[in-house]
């Protein structure tokens, strides 16, 4: 999924985040689970999970201004945010080739849901 977001949008990067499977005091609700090109920071995917909303924004990152697509795998019997698919785009994409990333990057979710990687998990897109 990392692999080929990047290669078919030409991103600045891709990652993956879910849902940690620790027990104990662990503090952290995700996990990262691939990534490649730029990264935005853990805490957003911790705030978005509250959300459960997909996003796109612009973002001040430690290499500049860019626009950060977020889009949640949400589990469809619990309604609960199992994990966070981010893609970091330049800024300078027209309207409409930011919200066509946007619904590309939703669609790959609805297709990754069937993957034997998420097998024990089912997701949505919001």
């Amino acid at each position: 999924l990392v692999d080929g977001l990047f290669q078919c949008l030409s991103p600045q990067g891709v990652t993956v985040w879910l849902r940690s499977q620790s027990v104990g005091t662990e503090t952290r609700q995700f996990d990262l689970a691939g990534s490649r090109g730029e990264m935005h920071a853990y805490d957003s995917a911790f705030a978005m999970s509250l959300e459960k909303l997909s996003t796109m924004r612009i973002a001040n990152t430690n290499l500049g201004q860019r626009l950060v697509i977020k889009v949640p795998l949400v589990e469809k019997k619990k309604l609960t945010v199992l994990g966070i698919l981010e893609v970091v785009q330049r800024t300078g994409l027209p309207f409409d080739a930011r919200e066509g990333s946007l619904r590309f990057v939703r669609s790959m979710v609805a297709v990754s849901s069937g993957c034997r990687a998420f097998s024990n998990l089912e997701f949505e897109t919001s």
